[in-house]
């Protein structure tokens, strides 16, 4: 009888524990404002919905320009180039010191074909209006790097500057998640088609491989390592660094990364 007891009342105290989550829950969502449910639609990286919601704000307020920015990156990862650009262009007009929406404005630009000089303008008023957001630093390199697709980056005038940008973003977020590997890239491509097949591994290791241009994929290696170091997933920073340990010579440190990608990656 005391058993049956017992058993009931934690019963009974289960039911009433359920029924105030499920109170609390629908508290909770009820107090969530639109705004909030967009940014929480956004961050699932869902998208279209979370647009949805910013489109319905800017509906009730137009002068939102916390919606028109969310709903103009809600846009860009839609690749709904002519839409978000709409959404930047707003907020970037006469007067306007909206850092972010001028970088995410240089974003755009970016997607676009022969439009890198407009994001390069774009990317240094970011810079010049937040100079402490790394992010920014890294968008105005990026966009001197996709003008010196264009040619062998090794020749192009603006190497330095891409240099330049890239070590910005670093020495503001050492975390940064792509910066580091940007960076090596500019290097390697500084290095242009430099391939010594006789470097001796004690020559790699004690830093000093033949051939001037060999620094510059030194240099390569420690940006690709920096960011391997804090962001261990990078596979394309992986991979860049297992192909200039081979055209340094180091097959002792190119065989081994190239084996740890074909693992990680099985046909």
């Amino acid at each position: 009888m005391l058993r049956y007891t017992m058993n009931r009342i934690i019963r009974i105290l289960f039911f009433f524990l359920t029924l105030s989550l499920v109170n609390v829950s629908f508290a909770q969502q009820e107090t969530s404002t639109p705004y909030q449910r967009g940014q929480a639609l956004y961050n699932a990286e869902n998208y279209e919905a979370a647009a949805s919601v910013f489109r319905d704000l800017l509906r009730d307020d137009p002068s939102a320009s916390d919606a028109r920015y969310w709903l103009g990156m809600s846009y860009y990862h839609q690749n709904k180039i002519g839409d978000a650009k709409q959404c930047f262009r707003y907020l970037t007009g006469p007067g306007s010191k909206e850092a972010r929406s001028f970088k995410a404005l240089g974003m755009v630009f970016l997607k676009e074909s022969y439009r890198a000089f407009e994001a390069l303008e774009a990317f240094r008023k970011a810079v010049k209006l937040a100079p402490g957001d790394a992010d920014g630093s890294y968008w105005l390199g990026m966009a001197y790097l996709t003008m010196m697709g264009r040619g062998p980056i090794g020749e192009h005038p603006s190497i330095g500057k891409a240099k330049a940008a890239f070590e910005k973003a670093l020495a503001l977020d050492r975390d940064h998640p792509d910066a580091g590997h940007q960076l090596g890239r500019v290097y390697e491509g500084a290095a242009g088609d430099l391939y010594n097949p006789n470097l001796t591994d004690s020559f790699y290791e004690m830093g000093v491989p033949y051939g001037g241009d060999s620094v510059d994929l030194m240099s390569a290696i420690a940006a690709y390592k920096g960011q391997i170091k804090h962001t261990p997933d990078h596979t394309a920073a992986r991979r860049a660094l297992a192909t200039v340990h081979s055209r340094l010579g180091s097959h002792t440190a190119a065989i081994p990364a190239f084996r740890l990608l074909t693992k990680e990656a099985p046909e």
